[in-house]
């Protein structure tokens, strides 16, 4: 009982902290563009659709764990960081009120499921982008495949400890039923972003807001 009281206090103060930092993303995007860029707009709405049917095809593994394709480097990477927040958020809740989420799960959801990937993914992007040299090869495989590949597994960590600090199963539990998919799942992650990424800086550049032409090709 002190568990579940616990985790409720969690799981409502992750929705508070979650609805905010959404409202804070959506205050900075570029609404002028998104009115007027039509185009723009599709490629919105087409992301929120494929997260949507990506997250749907799952594994329930564990109650409150489940195991699937998360895809918001290449979102991330493609729409930068905050619409990627907006369009993860937008996701999420058709997610929920079509009873594929728990309503209970949205803020740790939104957290750890969304928002974690998306920011872990864009730091590195910054760092790499920052000291690493600018090439083609380094954007696609260390930005988008790798970064892919580390995010989906730290993020099955967070939710482990998150259920393992609160006793809702143990860590031998997490382990063997959980945790032993992060071996599995960290590659097919991975090989969508990197295919996602590779597509679109090959046939539409101009669509990647962290791809600079002149500078990854300029060699």
């Amino acid at each position: 009982m002190e568990a579940l009281n616990t985790l409720n206090v969690i799981t409502g103060s992750a929705l508070m902290v979650y609805l905010l930092l959404v409202f804070q993303s959506a205050r900075q995007l570029p609404i002028g563009r998104m009115i007027q860029d039509t185009a723009y707009q599709h490629r919105i709405f087409a992301c929120i659709f494929f997260l949507g049917f990506m997250w749907s095809l799952r594994a329930s593994v564990l109650d409150g764990l489940s195991v699937h394709l998360v895809c918001l480097t290449a979102a991330t990477l493609i729409f930068n960081w905050r619409v990627a927040t907006v369009i993860s958020f937008f996701a999420l809740l058709a997610q929920t009120v079509f009873g594929v989420q728990s309503w209970a799960m949205l803020g740790v959801n939104g957290i750890l499921g969304c928002l974690f990937p998306i920011w872990f993914s864009y730091v590195v992007f910054v760092v790499i982008y920052n000291y690493l040299p600018r090439h083609f090869f380094i954007y696609v495989f260390l930005c988008c495949f790798l970064t892919a590949g580390i995010s989906i597994i730290l993020t099955m960590f967070s939710y482990s400890f998150l259920f393992a600090a609160n006793d809702i199963y143990s860590w031998e539990q997490i382990l063997q039923g959980y945790l032993y998919f992060s071996a599995l799942v960290w590659f097919p992650e991975a090989t969508m972003n990197g295919m996602a990424i590779t597509l679109m800086i090959t046939y539409r550049p101009e669509w990647v807001a962290t791809f600079y032409e002149k500078e990854y090709l300029n060699d």
